[in-house]
């Protein structure tokens, strides 16, 4: 999606694939001072965009059943410690919210994706 060089670091902004997803998932823990093998819950979401530094992620964005019970997005991150970044982070994750927010036809479906997803890291990541 984007790339952004700065006088330290590339940063990256991209789409969350199935082989990201552990990465993901042991950050999620790491930055919530967890065990990495530790299973997630529900508030891990089903991930869509990541910010990456160089390669190892800084952030991501999942979707979410929100406090209202309407299909939202949470943003799970480390400091990018860079206030421009964290702009462009924030306004790319807004947009491709809108997108992916439309592959679910109701709160009952994403439901039922978190709880698959959950469902496959238990079984594969551990």
């Amino acid at each position: 999606m984007n790339r952004i060089v700065t006088d330290k670091a590339t940063w990256s902004i991209t789409e969350v694939y199935a082989t990201d997803i552990r990465q993901l998932k042991d950050s999620f823990n790491e930055w919530n001072g967890r065990p990495k093998d530790m299973s997630v819950g529900t508030s891990f979401g089903i991930p869509f965009l990541q910010l990456k530094n160089n390669t190892r992620p800084i952030a991501f964005a999942s979707l979410i059943v929100n406090e209202n019970g309407a299909i939202g997005y949470k943003i799970d991150q480390k400091s990018s410690g860079n206030p421009e970044i964290q702009t462009e982070w924030e306004k790319q994750v807004a947009m491709e919210f809108l997108k992916k927010k439309a592959a679910f036809k109701d709160v009952g479906s994403l439901q039922s994706g978190i709880l698959c997803l959950l469902n496959w890291l238990d079984y594969s990541c551990n």
